[in-house]
């Protein structure tokens, strides 16, 4: 064999022995608290729909992603999602808005929109990363649909921030952006919540 062959076989094996560990792959959660119960017959029965998430490009990644100081992305292939992040976020606050809106006589459902339904949330994500000065930012804007009147349009914004739990021997942990992240993504259900209650009063048909 040639002294050509030779190295281009050992480098192939020092790839192989030098395999990279699986990434940690992380998932957000729905707030604590028991299952959805289905509303009271006197409530009345009425459909909310979560729209899809709509989030930037920047995230649309299986990577976690931080902003530096100097306008840069930071993403480790070593930290990943487990599943995507506009799916993940319809998928916990579809649980989120079934638990607090159930005793407002809501179904919530997610996807595509079913036939008939009283109202439907368009979510829009503007930003969903730990910043360089170690708090989470969530900024959001949603829209509630109210089909019981042609459609009709409520808009609401909001940014919410949390810090990130560091340790002094190791920095940042992922686990931990994560947990920061999931908060800030509780305060968005309830405000959601409320302002689904604000354009569809308890009641109202």
């Amino acid at each position: 064999m040639s002294r050509l062959g030779r190295l281009s076989t050992l480098g192939v094996l020092a790839l192989v022995g030098c395999t990279l560990p699986p990434p940690q792959l992380y998932v957000l959660n729905p707030i604590a608290g028991p299952d959805t119960a289905l509303p009271a017959r006197s409530v009345g029965v009425r459909t909310l729909a979560i729209l899809p998430v709509t989030i930037p490009d920047y995230l649309d990644r299986r990577e976690i992603v931080a902003r530096t100081a100097d306008h840069k992305l930071l993403v480790s292939d070593g930290e990943r999602w487990g599943e995507g992040l506009s799916a993940g976020l319809g998928r916990v606050l579809t649980v989120d808005l079934g638990k607090l809106l159930a005793k407002d006589g809501f179904v919530v459902t997610s996807g595509s929109s079913p036939p008939k339904v009283d109202a439907e949330v368009a979510l829009t994500v503007d930003a969903f990363e730990r910043g360089p000065d170690s708090n989470t930012v969530l900024a959001a804007r949603w829209t509630i649909f109210d089909e019981r009147r042609d459609g009709a349009a409520r808009h609401f914004q909001a940014v919410y921030t949390a810090p990130v739990q560091t340790s002094a021997s190791s920095g940042v942990h992922a686990s931990a952006e994560v947990a920061a992240l999931n908060r800030n993504l509780d305060r968005l259900a309830a405000d959601m919540a409320a302002s689904v209650r604000q354009v569809i009063p308890t009641g109202a048909r």
